[in-house]
């Protein structure tokens, strides 16, 4: 006997997470009580349940999930692999076992070629910090775009791996991935060295970036930390952001007064 039920209500209406968490958990129950009693459940109800435990961050409703939906249906069905992946790489360190075991199915599937499931997969090793498997995966992709590669640029700065993030930077460049704002950001965070921030800033200045709000943010948090404040102020008069909100009015206390209106303001 199978059970096609449409996707819950509550997905549709969105209703205030609290009553969308007791909700989802009272669904689970069901899907239990049915699964107990010989019942086939559509996969489009385990799909939709996985992706608002992932949206809601609770693990524990996600594993009761998983244990309920047979193997060769995880092996199988794209949709609710993807979505156990996302869900697991979301929760850390504590389940990567969970994550190998998926890992398996993905590859059993044949899924491992696909790009989502090979940037879920990085995602999911690195936030559960395992980097040497993530880089692994990494390097087996036939494509690797923006999203792979900042996903790894922010892996090796999460873990406070300079060279391996300003290695990933360099191959960005090297393969013609132009790095983005976030790119630029997340590599302006890691550098220890002066000397190597202010070639990523001539690299900005070469590439027409230096008027993006982001980049100039950190730049200016950049030059301040290794105690270049006059070239952090020569940014902030340059780029005119006084209205440009609190983020930068509160950078700028940590700032020194006389250098911020004239003063050593100059390159």
């Amino acid at each position: 006997m199978k059970i096609s039920l449409t996707t819950p209500l509550f997905i549709h209406h969105r209703p205030p997470p609290q009553t969308q968490l007791e909700a989802l958990e009272q669904v689970i129950t069901n899907l239990e009580d049915f699964v107990e009693k010989g019942i086939r459940i559509d996969p489009e109800i385990y799909a939709s349940s996985l992706e608002i435990c992932y949206r809601l961050q609770v693990i524990r409703l996600g594993i009761r999930l998983h244990r309920l939906i047979p193997t060769s249906l995880v092996r199988r069905n794209f949709g609710i692999s993807s979505k156990l992946l996302m869900l697991y790489s979301a929760c850390g360190i504590g389940f990567v076992r969970l994550g190998e075991e998926l890992h398996c199915h993905v590859v059993c599937a044949g899924f491992v070629t696909d790009g989502f499931v090979l940037h879920a997969l990085v995602d999911m090793y690195s936030k559960c910090g395992d980097i040497v498997k993530a880089r692994k995966i990494f390097d087996k992709m036939p494509h690797r775009d923006l999203i792979s590669y900042n996903s790894m640029l922010t892996t090796y700065v999460h873990h406070g791996l300079e060279i391996g993030a300003v290695n990933i930077f360099c191959q960005m460049i090297l393969e013609g991935c132009e790095p983005n704002s976030v790119s630029i950001s997340i590599i302006l965070t890691s550098v220890s060295l002066l000397c190597l921030g202010i070639q990523i800033h001539g690299w900005v200045i070469w590439r027409g970036l230096e008027w993006n709000m982001s980049i100039a943010n950190f730049l200016m948090v950049m030059y301040s930390s290794h105690g270049r404040l006059e070239k952090a102020c020569w940014i902030f008069n340059l780029r005119g952001m006084l209205f440009c909100g609190i983020y930068n009015i509160s950078m700028l206390q940590t700032l020194r007064k006389p250098c911020l209106f004239g003063g050593n303001g100059g390159s």
